[in-house]
């Protein structure tokens, strides 16, 4: 790659961190909500009736130097029928600016019937933004600002409602009230968490014994900064469970395709190819996300309000 090359893209990396918005505390963008809603939903922990580590490793334009890189873990086991718990810690690389986060989240469900259930779900934690010293000018203002604003508490609150194979899901996946920089202005920008908020919708549809599809819509609010409502769309198809394809949108980026397999009862494996935005298309860079999920227990059937044993009476006693 000559100099000249590398500068180019060096400076496309700066303009399209600034153009996308990734403020230090800005939503990571993630392409597996499909198969783990729970990122951004600690709800979704009270749903799971075994426990299941999640590993995702996100790499965005590749071959442009300094491009953002995404890695989070996540954990779900459930306490009880009702009660799941949850950890979620992500590591978040875009340009000189490089986030840490770990949180801890509580869910509980309030079952209507066997087919209608209401989750509920809380997490805390804290995170932490660090710069590469090498590469900025520790006298700008910007920079001073962000360094000064380094540690944050990070949490999400969130709800899903399920019917049978509807399930719908809100969250405020920034809940804590905290002060950001914006890139654009270079000031401090207070971040309301109600202006922040993930909406999602899906449907799984029997076709056949073997063969399903579920198609789901993501709507994210943003108004803190710049307006970024986004709107998204999957649709996978599933064959008896253990393979399965589909196709994604995202309002004003681009589209994707994901594919996935269940290797074994324990392993799944999912990988998600974004093609390059109409921002990127320039220098036609892609984008690759790999998810591998680890069942770590055996599925769960408690039953709720099991009736007291009855003991035997004394002989000579009866029954009234």
């Amino acid at each position: 790659m000559t100099r000249m090359y590398k500068r180019k893209t060096h400076l496309f990396v700066v303009i399209m961190v600034m153009s996308l918005g990734a403020q230090s505390q800005d939503l990571p963008i993630y392409n597996h909500y499909f198969s783990n809603p729970f990122f951004y939903n600690p709800s979704y922990s009270a749903a799971k009736k075994y426990a299941e580590l999640n590993l995702l490793y996100r790499q965005q334009w590749t071959g442009i130097e300094g491009a953002p890189i995404f890695s989070n873990l996540t954990l779900t086991a459930p306490i009880s029928t009702r009660l799941g718990f949850g950890l979620n810690i992500y590591n978040n690389r875009r340009g000189v600016i490089t986030t840490n986060s770990a949180q801890a989240s509580l869910s509980y469900k309030v079952q209507f019937n066997t087919n209608t259930n209401l989750s509920f779900g809380f997490s805390a934690g804290a995170g932490r933004n660090s710069l590469d010293i090498n590469q900025v000018d520790p006298t700008d203002p910007a920079v001073a600002r962000l360094l000064s604003n380094s540690f944050f508490l990070e949490g999400q609150a969130g709800m899903n409602f399920q019917y049978k194979n509807l399930n719908i899901g809100f969250s405020l996946p920034q809940f804590f009230d905290r002060t950001i920089v914006d890139s654009n202005s270079l000031q401090p920008v207070n971040v309301n968490p109600f202006n922040v908020t993930i909406s999602s919708i899906t449907y799984k549809i029997h076709l056949s014994p073997s063969v399903s599809f579920q198609p789901m819509i993501v709507y994210k609010t943003h108004t803190n900064i710049n307006n970024k409502n986004v709107m998204e769309g999957y649709g996978t198809l599933y064959i008896k469970d253990a393979f399965w394809f589909g196709i994604s949108y995202r309002q004003n980026y681009g589209a994707g395709a994901q594919v996935g397999f269940q290797i074994s009862k324990i392993l799944q494996l999912g990988y998600s190819h974004e093609f390059a935005s109409s921002q990127a298309s320039e220098l036609n860079f892609n984008t690759h996300e790999f998810r591998l999920s680890i069942r770590l227990s055996k599925e769960s059937n408690r039953i709720q309000n099991v009736p007291p044993k009855i003991r035997s009476l004394p002989k000579g006693l009866k029954r009234r």
